[in-house]
């Protein structure tokens, strides 16, 4: 089933990451095998996308912190990716709108927070994702997305974002969706 978390803000959206990354360690591994614990091997591989972001970059500190294995997708390699290296992430550069790139970022990867900028792009960067992780066989996800994310929304963002939330939903196993109200900056 799909999860919807909603936060109220900046600090609550930090904490729901940290909460997600907790959540993930009692995900099953797929509709058959009930209660399996996928996080019981330090050596699974996350993915964070948007990771020089302010949730992404966050992220993957959480999860180094907690001696996970984080392969961060950046968009351009700056003093912010250094900054991902310094804490143990191994930084890939590419697009989320260029699908090898995506690909590559996706082998060998088991669970995966997708962000993606407030920028045009969203539901093709979403699709993707969503083709790469399945080939690759990532077993969770979890999406930054935003309160406001509906069919019948005024604005074109937020009804993209519905879009690409529906999109995650039909393919990934059980992703947790994020719905914060604003975007944190």
């Amino acid at each position: 089933a799909n999860r919807v978390w909603r936060n109220p803000g900046k600090k609550a959206s930090r904490r729901a990451t940290g909460r997600w990354i907790e959540r993930l360690r009692w995900r099953r591994r797929g509709p058959f095998t009930k209660g399996a614990n996928i996080m019981t091997d330090t050596d699974e591989l996350f993915l964070v996308t948007g990771a020089t972001g302010n949730t992404g970059a966050h992220t993957v500190k959480l999860l180094r912190e907690r001696g996970r294995r984080v392969r961060a997708l950046v968009h351009s390699v700056d003093e912010r990716a250094d900054r991902l290296r310094e804490l143990g992430a191994e930084v890939v550069q590419g697009d989320l709108l260029d699908f090898p790139a995506v690909s590559a970022a996706t082998a060998g990867v088991r669970s995966a927070y997708f962000n993606y900028p407030v920028a045009p792009g969203l539901v093709e960067a979403t699709a993707n994702f969503v083709q790469a992780a399945s080939e690759a066989g990532v077993h969770a996800v979890v999406n930054m997305s935003q309160l406001s994310a509906r069919r019948e929304a005024e604005s074109d963002a937020a009804r993209h974002h519905w879009l690409a939330r529906r999109l995650v939903g039909r393919s990934a196993p059980g992703p947790t969706h994020l719905r914060p109200p604003l975007f944190p900056s």
